[in-house]
């Protein structure tokens, strides 16, 4: 009853004060109150953006849709897609500089740069991507081009697309060397992926 004591007296405080004292405006404010705090109470389901973290899936790949995130990869994993929603608003703002091209690729790999064509002695308006990929999942890789059709500017000219694969193996390094009379023991540890 508090609650809609102080939705009514908050009605009623906005009402002009020849409103105020009309006893068929207290009726329609206290008929009103509880309705509108009942929207009050759902607004933070209209508040997207501040979910995201914790939205489903299906209605991440809605969101990407509604939001024209082109580069939106359905095949992703779910981390993928909250940070393509997350971007795609600040994305589209910068859509055909390098910016938009490397933000997008990093939604996908953490390490992508995007070099421009007088970084490595290019011809004008060309460039070329270097990808760090732990992963050697070619299935995502084969899904960069159209990130990077879709984002790069349009007299752009794509030279090339690096891939470096981080390799770990694992070995027991024992070497010895002879220091006078002092031998000395040295252990390493290399790590590997396994590639294909």
């Amino acid at each position: 009853m508090s609650r809609l004591v102080t939705d009514r007296a908050a009605l009623l405080e906005g009402f002009p004060p020849s409103l105020a004292r009309d006893e068929d405006k207290e009726k329609m404010a206290e008929s009103t109150a509880p309705l509108l705090a009942q929207v009050i109470s759902e607004t933070d389901k209209a508040s997207i953006f501040t979910q995201i973290d914790t939205l489903p899936e299906w209605l991440l790949d809605i969101l990407a849709s509604d939001f024209k995130a082109e580069w939106y990869d359905y095949e992703g994993t779910i981390d993928e897609k909250r940070k393509t929603i997350q971007e795609c608003m600040f994305i589209h703002r910068y859509k055909g500089t390098k910016f938009a091209v490397e933000t997008a690729l990093k939604s996908v790999y953490s390490k992508a740069t995007v070099s421009e064509w007088f970084d490595y002695g290019g011809e004008p308006f060309h460039f070329s991507v270097t990808i760090n990929d732990t992963t050697n999942d070619r299935e995502k890789r084969s899904r960069i081009l159209e990130k990077i059709q879709y984002y790069k500017n349009l007299r752009s000219v794509l030279d090339n697309v690096t891939f470096k694969l981080a390799i770990e193996a694992k070995a027991d390094l024992k070497v010895g060397i002879k220091s006078g009379s002092l031998y000395k023991r040295i252990g390493g540890e290399v790590k590997s992926y396994g590639l294909e």
